[in-house]
């Protein structure tokens, strides 16, 4: 028995025509976060919005434009993600645990939740500042390039 009802809309979806967050973009940076919204990762969001495979590998160059970042802002706030209800999500997380089965001495066992608590923690000292992702640099040192030892390398 055929219906007329239209697929219901995700949730995120609906916050998307509450908000112009998407009015200051570009079409590729749009369907980037409407992508997103959907459930995408940021790779698969890249390319269904139709970058090139060398940006879809590094998304970090969508995500971290000034627009981008302002739209995901306008979003979370139309939908009622404050910082302060952010806050006490991550303050829950800092004190997770976990319920376990029932053992030989009691009905339920409440043990620490050592991995949630350790990505809260993670997360806070990210979003604080104190945490900044590790940078690997290759080639030459202030040292070397000071002392000329790398001139030395180069001929041997």
């Amino acid at each position: 028995m055929p219906t007329d009802k239209k697929p219901a809309k995700k949730p995120a979806e609906k916050h998307l025509r509450k908000t112009s967050a998407l009015g200051t973009l570009t079409g590729k940076q749009a369907g980037f976060v409407k992508a997103k919204l959907g459930g995408a990762s940021d790779a698969a969001a890249a390319r269904a919005a139709g970058y090139r495979e060398s940006i879809a590998r590094k998304p970090a160059i969508i995500t971290k434009s000034p627009k981008v970042e302002r739209a995901f802002r306008q979003l979370l706030e139309v939908a009622g993600i404050t910082d302060e209800l952010l806050a006490l999500v991550i303050r829950d997380g800092l004190d997770a645990t976990i319920v376990h089965a029932r053992t030989r001495w009691a009905k339920r066992e409440v043990l620490i939740d050592f991995r949630e608590r350790r990505e809260m923690v993670e997360l806070v000292l990210k979003v604080k500042g104190y945490l900044v992702e590790k940078h690997e640099v290759r080639g030459l040192t202030l040292e070397q390039l000071l002392e000329g030892t790398h001139e030395d390398e180069q001929k041997g």
